[in-house]
């Protein structure tokens, strides 16, 4: 029998249940005003995480921020700067026991720390997600197999553990659109592809 403590508690989270969870919310929360998108796009570290900061920008309600609501949608809570992360979800409880880490980064340059940071710690999914466009993704995988080549072999984690990398694309005409890195750590990086996540969405203020 479940107590009611534990009930919705749940011990994993796989990395295609989020993906999908991830493009459901990012939809529903993109503004349909130009403007608001505008808005949006400047404020995108909050729009994103939902990390209000003088640097990130402001974006509420919350529920219109992208990572609170796919959290909710898994029936999780999060937490912003947890063990200095951008974002942790969690099992309803106690912030502890980490389900998913999250790392954020505007610039695709610079991203091996971000990197470095969801290898320096334990979940079954870890979430790195940052904007580009397909030579940025091509640099982004190079730059995880070298440290998963150079690096990883150090941490010994469960070979199970799995490893979402979500670039953001900006195209012609204002599309804008997701491509996915998905592997785990027994198969590292060297194999994975990035491949198109979700439908495309055009956007008048976001190109």
């Amino acid at each position: 029998m479940i107590s009611s403590a534990n009930k919705g508690f749940r011990a994993r989270v796989d990395a295609q249940e989020f993906l999908s969870t991830f493009i459901e919310a990012f939809t529903d929360c993109v503004p349909d005003k130009p403007l608001d998108q505008i808005r949006s796009w400047k404020s995108l570290t909050a729009f994103i995480t939902g990390k209000q900061s003088k640097n990130g920008g402001y974006w509420e309600p919350i529920e219109k921020c992208v990572l609170p609501r796919a959290a909710k949608r898994l029936g999780l809570k999060y937490q912003h700067e947890y063990l200095h992360l951008d974002l942790v979800l969690f099992p309803k409880g106690d912030p502890w026991g980490n389900l998913v880490v999250v790392e954020h980064e505007n610039q695709i340059e610079g991203f091996g720390e971000e990197i470095e940071k969801l290898m320096s710690v334990l979940a079954p999914l870890k979430v790195g997600i940052t904007y580009g466009n397909a030579e940025g993704g091509s640099t982004l995988q190079a730059t995880l197999q070298r440290y998963f080549r150079g690096r990883h072999p150090s941490i010994h984690e469960a070979p199970e553990t799995e490893y979402l990398f979500l670039l953001g694309l900006k195209g012609n005409a204002g599309i804008w659109g997701w491509k996915y890195l998905l592997f785990n750590a027994r198969r590292g990086p060297d194999a994975a592809e990035f491949k198109e996540a979700g439908k495309e969405l055009h956007l008048e203020g976001w190109h």
